[in-house]
């Protein structure tokens, strides 16, 4: 199975439900992401992982290539839905910190959007 992405995005945070297997395949499909999501300029970005089938090894080169481009144009990175062994793997690798990481969609998201809302409305 291939990977697919959906991207939405309001008021400069974006989410990212990827589906699929992320391996040596994904280059192309993970570029075409980058390009659309760097073109939005988020402030953070919530990937949404519950539908990812594997992370193989060889799948993070290029996922570690879209991360490190979003953090350094400034973005906040959290994920969702990552299963035990894809946590551990990216995690042990230095790909995503702890705090990156959240147990459900909606915590993701509520974090993610904290850090986009404007100071004077928290």
């Amino acid at each position: 199975m291939s990977l697919e992405y959906f991207l939405s995005e309001s008021n400069q945070l974006t989410v990212i439900s990827l589906n699929g297997e992320i391996d040596d395949s994904v280059s192309s499909v993970l570029e075409r992401c980058s390009g659309e999501t760097l073109k939005l300029a988020p402030r953070a970005v919530v990937f949404q992982m519950g539908r990812v089938s594997e992370v193989a090894r060889s799948g993070l080169r290029p996922l570690s290539q879209f991360l490190k481009q979003l953090k350094d144009r400034g973005a906040t990175l959290r994920f969702s839905g990552l299963d035990a062994k894809a946590k551990e793997l990216l995690l042990s690798q230095g790909i995503l910190s702890t705090g990156e990481i959240k147990e459900s969609p909606a915590d993701a998201i509520k974090e993610a959007a904290e850090i986009v809302r404007p100071k004077d409305r928290k």
